[in-house]
């Protein structure tokens, strides 16, 4: 005996799996490019505005607070970062 299933879609779920890791990259990267902005800016506000103490950094020509700030690497699921710093 033999049973032949015909799935109605298949061509459509198989092009969703193609797409998939493009959609999921997509919303990846949003999610780290949020996440270094946020970051970014809560340190800034707290060791990099205000005055000189223990905790925030001394001025003097504002160069080295103004290159603070992230940065996107990666094309694909398997290599997207997000890099912080100076």
């Amino acid at each position: 005996m033999k049973v032949f299933v015909t799935i109605a879609g298949r061509e459509a779920i198989e092009q969703a799996l193609k797409q998939a890791p493009r959609v999921f990259y997509k919303h990846m990267r949003q999610g780290l490019k949020d996440t270094g902005l946020t970051f970014q800016n809560e340190f800034a506000a707290r060791h990099l505005k205000g005055g000189t103490t223990e905790d925030r950094l001394r001025v003097r020509t504002g160069m080295l607070r103004r290159s603070w700030g992230h940065t996107l690497k990666g094309d694909s699921i398997g290599t997207a970062a997000v890099h912080m710093g100076f």
